[in-house]
């Protein structure tokens, strides 16, 4: 469905210079990449990766997110040629006069891998209703990402899509960011970030409009860390429930007694990685139907494997997947002696039913 060849002659007929694109099958294959530099296994946000000229891409079973990344790598290699030029004496003059914001260049990538979607409107909306950051710069300065592409997108529902690429224009001409605000939007840079927070805020009361909170008490659970929790499943009589702590690779399962107010550890795996992206897709979890046991799917040195734990008595019991899963990305009980899967084999995803 991608025309590589397609890609590469567009951008270097643009740019005149060659690009690689390099598809991976999943995230792990990307991890132990040995092509490339140390700045293939920088944690880049989760931004496209990116080596002079080389595009690294993986599949995670999601075409759009596939599309998302090399719409975001094209961004990245033309922007980087288009701001900072193509030899070295272009790049040492331009980086320092064009002295640019994260926001600005991480947002705009965003925007053009995908200009704005539920998730990230979501996530938006948590962080301006936390009251936690008083204006756009104490936001941009801790997700610049999320709010750099909530500013691009905002100027192009209230300007237009095509003053994005004015304003990116005039930027580089300029050499100065309030310049490109002044000249293409009429406005001064601050006018624009108020109008920013104005856009958003009435959206997100009006979205409140006629919702309710829902009912029920608040579970509490102990995470002094604040780790991201990647997955939480309830049992089926909905007494317990299994939910995952992620220390940037080092995970631990943990069994939370919702009448007790108890926990326990189940299971632990991984390390912890400062530089390479988390993945955040394994362990995947599923609750037998008859409430005693579990089942993980988690991957070590490469490979897919199946622990089921009776949480009474602690049996477990742990079967190595078949090669031809190259990686599962979600799963579910069929009955208590059956799983289905969503998983990729020979660089297919499909649907699979495990006995």
């Amino acid at each position: 469905e991608y025309d590589f060849n397609e890609i590469q002659r567009v951008l270097e007929h643009r740019l005149n210079q060659k690009v690689e694109v390099i598809v991976y099958s999943d995230l792990t294959d990307l991890k132990q990449s040995n092509i490339g530099t140390e700045e293939v296994f920088t944690n880049t946000g989760g931004q496209t990766k990116i080596v002079g000229n080389i595009m690294f891409v993986y599949f995670n079973g999601d075409h759009n997110h596939l599309r998302r990344q090399i719409r975001e790598g094209v961004a990245q290699i033309y922007l980087n040629s288009m701001l900072f030029g193509a030899n070295i004496q272009e790049i040492v003059q331009n980086a320092v006069m064009l002295n640019l914001p994260d926001w600005f260049k991480e947002g705009l990538i965003n925007y053009i891998g995908e200009s704005w979607n539920t998730e990230k409107d979501n996530q938006l909306k948590g962080l301006i209703q936390s009251e936690e950051y008083e204006n756009f710069q104490d936001l941009a300065d801790l997700h610049p990402g999320l709010v750099g592409q909530s500013l691009w997108y905002f100027i192009g529902e209230r300007y237009g899509r095509s003053t994005v690429s004015n304003l990116l224009y005039l930027t580089r001409i300029n050499r100065s960011v309030e310049s490109g605000f002044l000249y293409v939007l009429g406005n001064s840079y601050q006018s624009v970030l108020k109008e920013w927070a104005e856009y958003f805020e009435n959206r997100y009361q009006r979205d409140a409009v006629g919702r309710n909170q829902p009912g029920g008490e608040e579970i509490t659970i102990k995470n002094k860390k604040e780790l991201p929790i990647s997955k939480v499943v309830l049992s089926p009589d909905g007494t317990k429930l299994i939910y995952v702590l992620n220390n940037i690779g080092k995970y631990k399962i943990y069994l939370y007694d919702l009448v007790k107010g108890k926990r326990k550890r189940l299971f632990k795996e991984g390390y912890k990685n400062n530089f390479q992206t988390t993945d955040l897709n394994y362990p995947l979890i599923a609750w037998n139907p008859n409430g005693s046991q579990v089942t993980f799917v988690y991957e070590k040195r490469d490979n897919v494997n199946l622990l089921t734990v009776d949480i009474y008595t602690g049996k477990e019991e742990l079967t190595a997947m078949p090669e031809r899963y190259q990686r599962i990305y979600s799963m579910d009980y069929v009955d208590p002696f059956q799983l289905v899967f969503s998983a990729a084999s020979s660089g297919q995803a499909d649907i699979y039913l495990f006995n």
